[in-house]
């Protein structure tokens, strides 16, 4: 798998915890940002890996099946439930050993919200563009959202012009080509490993 950018793995750090609070978007990025400086900073758990930490809000907070649906792409209609349902987790858990697995700690992220720009009103969503400060550098993301019954979901992040999605979506146009059962295998292939190589 490609390696990923410092800016992706910050703003996937600073979005993992949006609160599900009928709030407005930045709202919910602005509780984020306070509750995952406590999880992973103020208040760590030792006995947990940041994967292991992140986990359990992952879901409740990123629309996991819709980002999932997008990789896949057109080939989506064609998977069983159990396929679906099976590839969501395993890339679920391949975006969090990528982005997760890279959190440092002693490096806090800084965030400063811009604007937020509606990009669809049925569904409603919308791009909210914020200013990333790690490590010493800037870095522009937007993070893409989407009001679902549950509330705001995340369902993309662009750091510096490079989409998640987009950037997955390449990576498997190949591998999705070939059917589920080799998506499914590739994904549990690297879970295995990732596994194999946490400490």
């Amino acid at each position: 798998m490609k390696t990923i950018t410092t800016a992706a793995t910050a703003a996937f750090l600073l979005a993992t915890t949006l609160a599900a609070a009928p709030a407005g978007p930045v709202d919910m990025l602005r509780d984020s940002e306070r509750e995952i400086i406590t999880l992973l900073y103020d208040t760590p758990d030792a006995g947990k890996s940041p994967v292991e930490t992140l986990r359990p809000v992952v879901g409740k907070y990123f629309d996991t099946t819709g980002m999932t649906r997008r990789v896949i792409g057109p080939a989506w209609r064609g998977y069983t439930p159990a396929q679906r349902e099976r590839v969501t987790a395993l890339f679920t858990d391949l975006v969090l050993n990528s982005y997760a697995g890279n959190f440092r700690p002693g490096a806090r992220p800084a965030i400063t919200y811009g604007t937020v720009t509606p990009t669809s009103d049925n569904p409603p969503r919308v791009r909210a563009a914020t200013v990333l400060e790690y490590e010493g550098k800037q870095y522009n993301v937007t993070y893409c959202l989407e009001q679902l019954p549950a509330g705001w979901r995340v369902f993309d992040i662009i750091g510096e012009g490079v989409s998640l999605i987009g950037n997955y979506q390449a990576q498997f146009k190949s591998l999705v080509a070939k059917g589920p059962d080799a998506v499914i295998a590739a994904l549990a292939k690297n879970a295995a490993a990732s596994k194999g190589a946490a400490p």
